[in-house]
């Protein structure tokens, strides 16, 4: 698919999802000529519809829970979200059953939900209201205030560690929840709705560049993180080539990265890696 604006510069998008698509509309909004690519059939990326034996399967979302995004995206366009979607609230979002029959509505509700934290433990209504504030204030500073911002060098993210680290940032999911809540099936119902919302992202290997993913391999394993080192640089200054070695000293594992920068150059090294010796445990 090709959205033709003449005498613009050409914009090559791989990849269909949410965010491949998000990228082409900006992208055209802007003036670009826009190209889309795609291995499947269709577009859709983690939204994509299978089709089976007569059965349709939809692999998500289940919930949007960001519509303005998408409208955002109408807008560039001069249009409404509403002119060719319809949009339905659902409640609730989730139901959770317990193996005894008890159940938990999970919904956008302020109100329903307090309810539903009051029936599994009364005790823990004033502690879900702290975690929810906590919440809103993390949400204000890591999305509100820092998801379209680019980090390109450490300094960039030394900057916000004080607030994060005011906010606890660095507590797991599960471990923020529990400072809140007693009530161990509360516990498990607020950690497990909102894991599975940042694993979703986090499981997304577009979201996920090549060195955290080999980073993260190694450290589950146990074994020794790899160390990058550049070999030899090229080229005029605003037109450097780097090459780059990466290696990991617990597998006796030497691989070199190419690259315009060193980061890039780091990049490719590491996907490398997971490429040609670690490809079992992508």
């Amino acid at each position: 698919m090709t959205l033709t604006h003449p005498n613009s510069p050409h914009a090559l998008v791989i990849g269909s999802g949410f965010g491949g698509l998000a990228a082409a509309v900006r992208l055209g909004a802007r003036g670009y000529r826009v190209t889309v690519v795609e291995k499947l059939d269709a577009p859709g990326g983690r939204a994509y519809v299978h089709r089976q034996d007569g059965f349709t399967f939809d692999a998500g979302p289940t919930v949007i829970t960001a519509p303005f995004l998408l409208e955002q995206l109408w807008q560039l366009c001069g249009r409404s979200l509403s002119d060719d979607v319809d949009m339905r609230p659902v409640t609730p979002f989730y139901r959770i059953r317990f193996h005894d029959g008890q159940v938990f509505d999970y919904s956008g509700n302020a109100d329903a939900m307090r309810d539903e934290v009051r029936k599994f433990s009364p005790d823990d209504v004033e502690g879900y209201e702290r975690f929810v504030r906590v919440s809103e204030s993390i949400f204000r500073v890591g999305f509100e205030r820092l998801a379209h911002v680019p980090f390109g060098s450490w300094t960039d993210m030394a900057k916000i560690v004080p607030e994060m680290v005011r906010l606890q940032s660095y507590r797991t999911v599960y471990g923020l929840v529990s400072k809140h809540v007693a009530n161990d099936r509360l516990r498990q119902v607020i950690r497990n709705l909102l894991a599975a919302q940042i694993a979703a992202l986090a499981a997304d290997e577009d979201l996920r560049d090549p060195k955290t993913r080999l980073q993260e391999i190694l450290q589950g394993r146990g074994q020794s993180l790899p160390v990058y080192e550049v070999e030899k640089v090229t080229g005029l200054p605003h037109t450097q080539d780097f090459s780059v070695t990466c290696r990991i000293d617990s597998l006796g594992l030497v691989v070199r990265g190419q690259g315009p920068s060193r980061r890039a150059a780091e990049q490719s090294a590491a996907e490398q890696a997971l490429r040609e010796h670690l490809r079992d445990e992508r």
